[in-house]
C-alpha cells in the first residue's frame, strides 16, 4: 500500500483549529481554488500551444518540456518537505534532544538541505518557464500570480499536488 504523505500534510492544516491555532477554513478554500485556478490556466495555455500552427514543433517540445520540469519540481519539493517536517516530529526531535543524537539531527539537517534545493529548482523552472512564454509572446500572469516569496510558492506548490494527488484517486476509484 502506497503511503499517503500529501494528506499527512495537508491534514496539518485541519488539526490547527483543534489546537488552538487562527484558522480560517474559507481562507483556505479560497487559496486552494486560486492556486487551482491557476494550474488550469497553465494547462490550457498547454493545451493550446499544441494545438496551435503558430509553435514550430521544436518551441512545441521546449516548452513542453519544460512544462513537465515544473510539475516534476512540484512533486520534488512537496515530497522534500514532507521528509524534512516528519523529521522533525515532536516525538523526533524530544528523542534528539534527550539523546543529543547526532545522527539524527545530522539527518534533519541534510533534509533540510534537499528541500531547500528542492525549492529552488521549482523556483528556476517557474523563471524559466514565464520568459520562454514570454519570448513567444504567451500570457505569462500566471507566474506574478503564482506569487514570488518563497511561502507563497510552496502553498501554490502544496495546493497543486493536493488537486493532482486528489483527482488521480477519483480516476482510480471510478
Amino acid at each position: 500500500m502506497e503511503h499517503n504523505f500529501l494528506g499527512e500534510s495537508w491534514g496539518k492544516l485541519a488539526t490547527k483549529e483543534k489546537d488552538g491555532l487562527d484558522f480560517d477554513e474559507n481562507k483556505v478554500d479560497k487559496a486552494f481554488e486560486k492556486h487551482i485556478d491557476i494550474y488550469s490556466r497553465m494547462q490550457i495555455i498547454k493545451e493550446n500551444i499544441e494545438d496551435s500552427n503558430k509553435f514550430t514543433p521544436k518551441d512545441i517540445d521546449t516548452l513542453n518540456t519544460l512544462y513537465e520540469m515544473v510539475f516534476d519540481n512540484v512533486s520534488n519539493y512537496v515530497s522534500a518537505v514532507h521528509d524534512t517536517e516528519l523529521a522533525q516530529t515532536p516525538d523526533n526531535t524530544e528523542d534528539m534532544k534527550k539523546d543529543r543524537n547526532i545522527e539524527k539531527m545530522d539527518r534533519i539537517e541534510a533534509l533540510d538541505r534537499t528541500r531547500t534545493r528542492a525549492h529552488n529548482a521549482l523556483i528556476e523552472s517557474l523563471n524559466f518557464l514565464k520568459r520562454n512564454y514570454e519570448k513567444l509572446g504567451l500570457d505569462i500572469s500566471w507566474r506574478d500570480d503564482i506569487g514570488y516569496d518563497r511561502n507563497e510558492i510552496r502553498e501554490w506548490a502544496q495546493d497543486v499536488m493536493r488537486y493532482i494527488s486528489n483527482k488521480k484517486q477519483g480516476a482510480e476509484r471510478s
